[in-house]
């Protein structure tokens, strides 16, 4: 909500950086607003056919990350409530916290059980990184502009990524979705500097090692590879 709100004000006053500047036209905006609509449709899609909203496919740990998400609707994180499934956050799962409580609040706030909000929370998962590659590829790589819903439809209707969100995995989820966020972020820090976008690199960095730690790496080795390539530091 605070990232729509702050592209609104963006687009209002105008501003012109020049190099990392782009023109959207009507169509791309349109184009832009349904992608996210499709993927969310499309992420649901099990719901449709067997007209059951829970969660899907085998992977165990999204019964724990259900669990967990009731086990925060009743103590503070570090709690114990013996009377639930999950009673404590496992030890190793202790540093994604942010990753829960989104699912605990989506539930609380809607008055669903935890397993029932799974499957939408999944959802936009899936279209916030496919709008993250999307923007990263018009932003960053200088793709042009219209290829961006495109890329963005093709990097979230891929198996692979559909396949975290139905089975689903969800550290792995939130990692893929912060990573094109915290590269892009990155990426216009080096061409461009600024305090505001490197406070924004730093967010998506530290939501990206809480949810992901294996893919902390990537941003950080791409950024600072390309901070060297441009001269904005020396080995």
């Amino acid at each position: 909500a605070a990232g729509v709100a702050a592209s609104v004000v963006v687009r209002r006053r105008r501003v012109d950086r020049g190099r990392g500047a782009v023109t959207v036209s009507a169509v791309s905006q349109a184009a832009w607003l349904a992608v996210p609509l499709v993927l969310v449709i499309v992420a649901l899609a099990p719901a449709w056919r067997h007209g059951l909203t829970t969660i899907y496919g085998e992977n165990p740990d999204s019964h724990q990350v259900a669990g967990i998400a009731v086990l925060f609707q009743h103590v503070p994180p570090t709690g114990t409530d013996v009377t639930l499934p999950i009673d404590t956050v496992p030890s190793a799962w202790r540093f994604r916290y942010p990753i829960f409580y989104p699912l605990a609040a989506a539930s609380d706030l809607g008055h669903l059980d935890p397993i029932t909000a799974f499957p939408a929370l999944a959802g936009l998962l899936l279209a916030c990184l496919a709008l993250g590659f999307g923007a990263f590829a018009v932003l960053c790589l200088r793709a042009p502009p219209w290829t961006g819903p495109v890329i963005a439809a093709a990097v979230g209707l891929s198996v692979s990524t559909l396949h975290q969100v139905w089975h689903p995995y969800w550290n792995q989820l939130w990692g893929l979705a912060m990573f094109p966020w915290a590269l892009l972020f990155g990426w216009r820090l080096v061409l461009d500097g600024g305090r505001g976008i490197a406070v924004l690199f730093g967010l998506m960095l530290i939501e990206l090692g809480l949810a992901y730690p294996l893919a902390l790496p990537y941003p950080v080795l791409i950024v600072g590879a390309l901070a060297v390539a441009h001269e904005r530091y020396r080995l």
